[in-house]
């Protein structure tokens, strides 16, 4: 099993049990995962906001973690 990943401006974002996650790049390019934290969007600018739906766009495209319904009851 694998992990998509998204780097921007020297972070890292994934999705991991349903939680948004980011950490920040180390100077040897590596994710330091220890330091992730859950993202924090309460507190976010409108232009932040923006920025993190298009990275969780990414991270989704194609997964099936829409939530909506198949149509069948």
């Amino acid at each position: 099993m694998f992990t998509q990943v998204v780097v921007t401006k020297n972070k890292a974002y994934w999705i991991k049990d349903n939680t948004f996650l980011v950490a920040p790049i180390n100077e040897d390019g590596e994710i330091d995962r220890e330091a992730a934290t859950a993202v924090d969007t309460m507190s976010m600018s409108k232009v932040q906001l923006e920025e993190i739906s298009l990275i969780v766009e990414e991270l989704t495209r194609g997964k099936g973690y829409d939530s909506g319904s198949a149509g069948k009851s």
